[in-house]
C-alpha cells in the first residue's frame, strides 16, 4: 500500500470543492482522508503615479483556497496517470503538490539498511594504499554504499 499526499490548490473556491467532490466519488478504490489547510491572501499594492504621490494607490488581492488529501492505493501509475488526464481535461484551475510515501521498509529492506549503514562497514582504505587501482576502486565502493545509503534515508 502506497500512500500519496496531495496538496490541492486553486484561486477558485468552487472549482476545488468540484475536484475534491469528484475525487471523493472515487472512494471505491482508494482510501482517502483531507484536513483543511487555511487559504493565503494576497494583497498587491500598485502605484498610479510614477512619482511620489503616494495618494495614488490601488491595492488588488487573491486568495488560494488549499486542502491536503491522504490517499492510499495499490496501484500508484495508473491513479497518477488518471490524476493528470482529468486535471488537464476537468478542472485546468486546479494546481496540486504531490509527495509520495511508498511502505519500502519491509523486513528484507531493513536488513539492506543495516548492511549499508556506513558505521557497520569495516573498510581499511591504508592496506593497499600504495597501489592508486585498488585504493581507488575502494573508495568508488564506498562513496557508492555512501550514495545508496543516502538515498535509502531520503525515502524513509
Amino acid at each position: 500500500m502506497n500512500n500519496i499526499r496531495l496538496e490541492i490548490f486553486s484561486k477558485n473556491k468552487q472549482s476545488l470543492q468540484k475536484f475534491l467532490k469528484f475525487l471523493f466519488s472515487l472512494k471505491n478504490n482508494l482510501i482517502i482522508s483531507y484536513k483543511p489547510k487555511r487559504k493565503l491572501r494576497q494583497i498587491i499594492t500598485v502605484l498610479k503615479s510614477p512619482h511620489v504621490n503616494k495618494s495614488a494607490q490601488e491595492q488588488f488581492e487573491y486568495r488560494i483556497y488549499s486542502k491536503t488529501v491522504f490517499i492510499n492505493t495499490l496501484q500508484v501509475f495508473k491513479f497518477l496517470l488518471l490524476l493528470k488526464k482529468i486535471k488537464n481535461t476537468n478542472f485546468p484551475f486546479i494546481n496540486f503538490k504531490m509527495t509520495l510515501k511508498s511502505n519500502f521498509f519491509s523486513a528484507d529492506h531493513k536488513k539492506l539498511f543495516l548492511y549499508l549503514n556506513p558505521n557497520n562497514l569495516n573498510i581499511n582504505f591504508y592496506e593497499n594504499f600504495n597501489d592508486i587501482q585498488k585504493f581507488s576502486k575502494k573508495t568508488d565502493k564506498y562513496l557508492k554504499i555512501l550514495d545508496t545509503y543516502g538515498e535509502l534515508l531520503s525515502t524513509k
